[in-house]
C-alpha cells in the first residue's frame, strides 16, 4: 500500500509503502530499531519472540521510503475469553523523523491492521511526548487509557561522563553505603546460564518479603534463550564468602543497559550488597562502552514532587524509588497508553467499566500481586505505591 504527498516547493511526491508481517526476526527491521530515536528492546524480533512463548502473537507494520524503513510499530496480540482479540504496543510507533504525514501515514496503517485481525482494543504507548505523535493520536481516535501498559518513568544515569561525575551526583548516603560494602568483602561477578536458578531463588525471596507473585522460572530461562545470542541480557551476582545475596538481571538494546530484574535473599542488609551489586553493574556498563543506564522504572508520582521541590511522600521515601534516586542521574518521564476501541459499543462498555473495575480493592489486590504478569496497572497516577511498583525492578 502506498501513500503519498505533494510539496508544492520541490514538486515532489514523497511516498511511503506499508508492509504488515509476522515475521519475528527481520534483519532490515532490527536495524531500524537500534538506529531509530526511541527505539527500545520491546519493539525487537527478541521481545517478539519472547512474548510468543507466553502466549502473544506479533504482527508488525512498517513504513519505508525507498529502501529504508522510516517508520513502524511491533504490536503483540492475544485473544481473551469473552472479549476477544485484544493488542499492545509497547515504546510504538517508532519513527525515523516523525513528519505530520509519516505520522498520519503510520497510524492510518495500524487502523488497517486493526480492522483486519478483528482486535477490540489496541493500547498503545508511544517511547516519547513527541506533539506530532500525541496529537495525531487524538485525531485518530486513540483516547488516553484508564490502564497503565509500562512504567511512565525512569531514571537514566548518563555513562559518558567520568565515574567521578556519576559519583559526584548520588546521594551521600549512596556513596557511602557502596564503600561500606566494598569495604565489608562483598563481591560482584557476572553470571551465567547456570546461576540463573540461584537468582530465581534471590528473586523468589523478594517476592515473598515484598508480597508480590514473582516471574516464573521460565521468564528468566526464556530471555537467557533469546537474548544471550545476540548480547541482550547479562546477570550480575553481589557474594559474601561464597553466598549470593543479591542478583541484577539487565537486558541490553543498543547503547543501553535496563535494569531489568533483582532479589535480594533479605540477609546481611549490613553490608550493603544491593548497593554494591548495582553500583558494579553500572561501572560495568559504562566500562563496556554503553552510553546511558536506565533503571527501567520509578513511581510515577516522583517526578512532579521533585520538579517543583516538594518532599517525597513517606512511601515513597521507603520504597525502591528513594533507593534509585540515591544514584542520582536523569528523572526521565514517558506519555501514557493510548487506546483505539473501533466498535463504539465497545468503546463505550470500555469507557464505562474499565475505570471503577481498577478501582475495586479486589482488583488492586490481585495487581499488587501480580505486578506485571498479566494485568497493567490501573490509572496514571495510581495512589498506592505498592501497587505501582512492578516485579521488573
Amino acid at each position: 500500500m502506498h501513500f503519498g504527498r505533494q510539496y508544492d516547493e520541490l514538486q515532489l511526491i514523497v511516498a511511503y509503502e506499508s508492509s504488515v508481517s509476522d515475521d519475528v526476526h527481520d534483519p532490515s527491521w532490527r536495524a531500524f530499531i537500534l538506529e531509530a530515536p526511541g527505539g527500545h528492546y520491546m519493539q525487537t524480533g527478541e521481545w517478539a519472540e519472547f512474548k510468543r512463548a507466553f502466549g502473544w502473537n506479533a504482527v508488525r507494520v512498517t513504513l519505508s521510503c525507498g529502501n529504508d524503513i522510516v517508520a513502524g510499530a511491533q504490536i503483540l496480540l492475544r485473544r481473551v475469553p469473552a472479549l476477544g482479540a485484544i493488542a499492545w504496543a509497547t515504546k510504538a510507533p517508532v519513527f525515523r523523523d516523525p513528519n505530520a504525514e509519516l505520522v498520519e501515514c503510520t497510524l492510518d496503517a495500524l487502523r488497517r491492521v486493526v480492522a483486519r485481525n478483528g482486535i477490540r482494543v489496541l493500547m498503545l504507548q508511544p517511547p516519547s511526548a513527541e506533539p506530532a505523535v500525541t496529537d495525531a493520536l487524538s485525531r485518530w481516535r486513540f483516547e488516553p487509557s484508564p490502564v497503565q501498559m509500562a512504567p511512565a518513568a525512569t531514571i537514566v544515569i548518563d555513562l559518558q561522563a567520568s565515574a567521578e561525575t556519576i559519583q559526584g551526583e548520588m546521594r551521600a548516603k549512596t556513596r557511602q553505603h557502596i564503600r561500606k560494602g566494598l569495604r565489608a568483602g562483598v563481591t560482584v561477578r557476572e553470571g551465567s546460564e547456570s546461576d540463573l536458578e540461584t537468582f530465581y531463588r534471590l528473586h523468589m525471596a523478594t517476592g515473598r518479603r515484598q508480597r508480590f507473585s514473582p516471574y516464573p522460572m521460565r521468564h528468566f530461562t526464556t530471555l537467557w534463550r533469546v537474548f544471550r545470542p545476540v548480547g541482550g541480557v547479562r546477570l550480575f551476582l553481589a557474594e559474601h564468602d561464597g553466598e549470593a545475596l543479591s542478583g541484577l538481571v539487565l537486558l541490553i538494546h543498543g547503547d543501553t543497559v535496563y535494569a531489568h530484574a533483582m532479589g535480594w535473599s533479605g540477609r546481611h542488609e549490613k553490608w550493603m550488597p544491593n548497593e554494591v551489586l548495582y553500583w558494579s553493574a553500572i561501572t560495568w556498563s559504562k566500562d563496556q562502552g554503553y552510553r546511558s543506564w536506565d533503571f527501567t522504572w520509578i513511581d510515577a508520582r516522583a517526578p512532579a514532587l521533585l520538579a517543583s521541590g516538594q518532599p517525597l511522600l513517606e512511601d515513597l521515601r521507603k520504597s525502591v524509588t528513594f533507593f534509585k534516586l540515591g544514584f542520582g542521574g536523569t528523572v526521565t518521564t514517558f506519555p501514557g497508553a493510548y487506546d483505539y476501541l473501533p466498535n463504539p459499543a465497545v468503546r463505550a462498555a470500555f469507557r464505562a467499566l474499565v475505570p471503577p473495575i481498577y478501582r475495586l480493592s479486589s482488583v488492586r489486590k490481585a495487581q499488587r500481586r501480580l505486578r506485571w504478569r498479566w494485568m497493567p496497572q490501573a490509572g496514571r497516577n495510581a495512589q498506592d505505591s505498592s501497587q505501582s511498583r512492578p516485579t521488573a525492578v
